[in-house]
């Protein structure tokens, strides 16, 4: 059981592949943006979360150097 399929069949089943093909196309263009934005921001949030771990660091060994300075006095 061939079936023919008619010139006008063959150019509409065409036209649906060929739509598809854009719309897949679009939709890795948009998901392409959409991961490279989640990136940088994922990647601005660690670099912000170094740079309070850097000051809670610092503050911690000044507060550490402060009491030793203070027991120090108190013998």
């Amino acid at each position: 059981m061939t079936a023919k399929i008619s010139f006008n069949n063959r150019i509409k089943i065409g036209f649906a592949f060929a739509i598809v093909f854009l719309l897949v196309i679009a939709t890795n263009r948009l998901d392409k943006k959409r991961f490279d934005t989640l990136n940088t921001s994922l990647t601005s949030v660690y670099e912000d979360r170094l740079v309070a771990k850097g000051y809670l660091y610092e503050l911690n060994n000044i507060f550490h150097e402060e009491e030793k300075f203070s027991r120090q006095l108190q013998c």
